[in-house]
């Protein structure tokens, strides 16, 4: 068992190695704009089942000096590599369905960090219903029926209005007017978010 471990590790490893040079510009002397155009890889996820590897690789697009990060899979045995997301936006945080054969992700492609869901197997990411505010932290349920996240509660209609009368004045928070609370959704597009807990206090992890 111990040597197959040290074996399958950098047939993982190699497919990421290829992405975090590609897009180093092809000069002889290492500078800035080298090192502004390596991708670094950020939080990785292995499958329930051990056989896939989920990872988020983070850029920087130079021109508009912007970072983006996208979510890459490999298999266990380095036999299969694929994108799950592309483009410059945000897409972090994988969380793995109990089967295997989702990843629940927060993307901002929408506008906003919200929680997405994709198959292993590829295609487009939906977007889940999660509200106006930004999420985060999604994890599945021990039976996969359910998406739980963090987000803050949403803001009234009159907060709305008034926040975009002021967004460019100098205001003093003393209090938290939108506690963190915990919330959950179906994975299905059309599911409607459930909060789960309120009060003064907010939940900061879970």
């Amino acid at each position: 068992m111990t040597r197959m471990a040290r074996v399958r590790i950098p047939m993982v490893v190699l497919p990421l190695c290829g992405l975090l040079l590609a897009s180093a510009p092809d000069e002889s002397r290492f500078s800035m704009e080298h090192a502004m155009a390596l991708n670094t890889i950020g939080a990785v996820a292995v499958s329930p089942d051990g056989r896939w590897v989920a990872s988020v690789v983070r850029g920087n697009d130079i021109v508009k000096n912007k970072p983006f990060s996208n979510l890459e899979l490999a298999s266990a045995d380095g036999s299969v590599h694929r994108s799950l997301t592309s483009g410059m936006h945000t897409n972090a945080e994988p969380s793995w369905a109990p089967n295997s054969s989702e990843l629940a992700f927060i993307s901002d492609q929408g506008g906003i960090n919200a929680v997405s869901v994709v198959s292993v197997t590829g295609g487009v990411p939906r977007a889940l219903k999660t509200g106006k505010q930004a999420a985060s932290r999604p994890r599945w349920s021990p039976d996969g029926k359910e998406i739980a996240y963090l987000a803050a509660e949403p803001l009234t209609e009159k907060e709305s209005a008034a926040d975009k009368i002021h967004a460019d004045d100098q205001r003093t928070v003393d209090e938290v007017r939108h506690p963190v609370r915990l919330w959950t959704i179906a994975p299905g597009g059309d599911a409607k978010s459930k909060q789960l807990t309120s009060g003064p206090r907010q939940v900061d992890d879970y």
